[in-house]
């Protein structure tokens, strides 16, 4: 009796699940959790998108209003008068000239059908009431998904609560008081300060209207623009106070009262005054790497916290440019590879390359490898980013190493820092450090090799993409059954934000330092106000 053929992915019976989709993802290896509480805790109130500091003063001056004039408990309409602003000013700005600010690229195909008026809803709602392919598509508009979490935790907003005490996903400014060096009402006054009565009047005439005129765009500017922080106002004195004072400023104390964060902004500072030219956020970062705390013979608690931050940075680039290797390696096979011959494969290329680089005769254990003179740990990692396959993991074993024979001795010290801070991971460079590293040190340097690619990159990958697997959608850079192994994607090692690119574009905005990063005569009295 003959059969009928079944076509290729074609099924006869009912299929319960979609096909898998692969993502690109973000952190393949999982090492970049442990820098993000470093930064977190060392800068509260900052983020890597909050990226203008005037906007912390703009929806502190909204949310004032938004109390004055509507008295709806509704969510929806906070939502819907915070867009409608974020809208107006889109729409100005690029009206003006000005590009890059968020939901510019909608306002300029909006200003593109030349109207002589715009109804805001058309801009912050699509035909069906949601926000998809509007001018932002966070419900809650920039504020919600960049602003929100940061103004809350330096205490400048705070949600509203019924008088049962729940809450109602509506949020006002926290009042004056004896405990906030600068609450969200100080900064709204300042904030409006600043703009004439005429100008602040006029957005919320627009806000209330629905409709903004093209000539009315153009009287809104600039003084609604995010980077007109005017040099003397007290618009900039309470955002300096703000960012200098305490980390959190409702705690009560002395013990537990911290300035991370202010410290941070200054060791800053003096880094752009001994490094002319040089400031950059990981240039810093890598500095405060290769001080360990030290700051002019004195311990500095900032810069130790930002040491942990680079140290996990370089063990996590060094984990991720293996994982890109064998990403790179596994591209060329057609089909499934036998993961033991490719591990063979691999490590012994590794090592023929790693001792011809080194000019060393093979030699067998990994402690043998610690006589090795390396370069510093900047210059090894500059190479390795700028390398693929084999000659990246070169780089990335001798970082691997160079890292140990620098930091062995910091190891517990750095473990006490995190645990003490509540920072502290399961996994991090300090957990590889402490207790995986010392095992791999009497074993042969291939074997070694072998274990740290297959536990420490194709496990530990493996284990982070099921973890963060949503719905149909997986970051798998390769699939994995019964010891085979095939290639999906690749992913290469790069540095991420460390918020201190924020500060940087802070200090700029608050006129501590020009384009040519030169410290103001106000940056240099705050110097000499809070000495390190």
């Amino acid at each position: 009796m003959p059969t009928t053929k079944i076509e290729v992915n074609e099924a006869r019976v009912p299929f319960l699940s979609d096909k898998m989709s692969f993502v690109t993802g973000l952190d393949p290896v999982g090492l970049q959790n442990p820098s993000s509480r470093a930064y977190t805790y060392l800068l509260k109130g900052l983020n890597v998108v909050s990226s203008r500091i005037r906007n912390y003063g703009l929806y502190c001056w909204l949310l004032k209003e938004y109390s004055k004039r509507v008295k709806s408990k509704d969510p929806n309409d906070q939502k819907d008068f915070i867009r409608k602003a974020e809208y107006i000013i889109a729409l100005s700005s690029v009206s003006n000239g000005v590009e890059g600010v968020n939901g510019s690229q909608f306002a300029l195909k909006s200003l593109a059908l030349d109207q002589s008026e715009y109804q805001l809803t058309d801009g912050i709602y699509n035909e069906s009431g949601t926000t998809a392919n509007t001018y932002w598509a966070f419900p809650f508009g920039i504020f919600g998904q960049y602003y929100l979490g940061s103004m809350r935790q330096i205490r400048l907003i705070e949600e509203v609560a019924d008088e049962t005490g729940t809450a109602l996903k509506i949020y006002r400014v926290t009042k004056k008081s004896e405990q906030l060096t600068t609450s969200g009402e100080d900064l709204a006054e300042a904030f409006a300060e600043n703009i004439p009565e005429e100008k602040l009047d006029l957005l919320l005439s627009c806000i209330d209207s629905n409709v903004v005129a093209e000539r009315q765009l153009k009287l809104l500017f600039p003084d609604f623009n995010a980077f007109m922080i005017r040099d003397g106002s007290k618009e900039q004195n309470e955002l300096i106070n703000l960012l200098f004072g305490q980390d959190d400023p409702v705690t009560i104390e002395d013990n537990q009262k911290s300035y991370y964060r202010r410290s941070t902004f200054l060791h800053v500072l003096e880094f752009c005054q001994n490094n002319p030219g040089d400031l950059q956020e990981h240039a810093f970062t890598r500095m405060a790497y290769y001080t360990k705390g030290n700051y002019g013979g004195n311990y500095s608690d900032t810069l130790y916290g930002w040491y942990y931050y680079q140290f996990n940075e370089y063990f996590r680039l060094a984990s991720t440019a293996f994982l890109n290797g064998i990403l790179h390696v596994l591209e060329c096979y057609k089909n499934w590879a036998y993961l033991p011959d490719l591990m063979n494969s691999i490590t012994n290329d590794i090592l023929a390359e790693f001792f011809q680089k080194y000019d060393q005769l093979e030699v067998a254990d990994v402690s043998e490898i610690f006589k090795i003179a390396f370069e510093n740990e900047q210059t090894i990692c500059d190479e390795m980013l700028k390398k693929e396959g084999v000659e990246s993991m070169v780089d990335a074993t001798a970082l691997l190493v160079k890292l140990y024979q620098e930091n062995a001795n910091q190891i517990e010290s750095l473990i006490h820092y995190v645990e003490y801070r509540g920072i502290s991971s399961d996994y991090d460079v300090l957990s590889f450090y402490k207790h995986d590293f010392p095992r791999f040190k009497n074993l042969a340097i291939i074997e070694f090799l072998k274990s740290f690619l297959l536990h420490h990159v194709i496990y530990r990958h493996q284990n982070v993409a099921y973890r963060k697997m949503v719905g149909i959608q997986s970051t798998q850079k390769f699939i994995l059954e019964d010891n085979y192994i095939r290639h999906i994607s690749n992913f290469g090692p790069a540095y991420t934000a460390s918020r201190i690119g924020t500060v940087i574009g802070f200090m700029k905005d608050l006129h501590l330092i020009n384009e040519k990063d030169q410290l103001s005569k106000k940056a240099e009295e705050l110097l000499k106000e809070y000495p390190l």
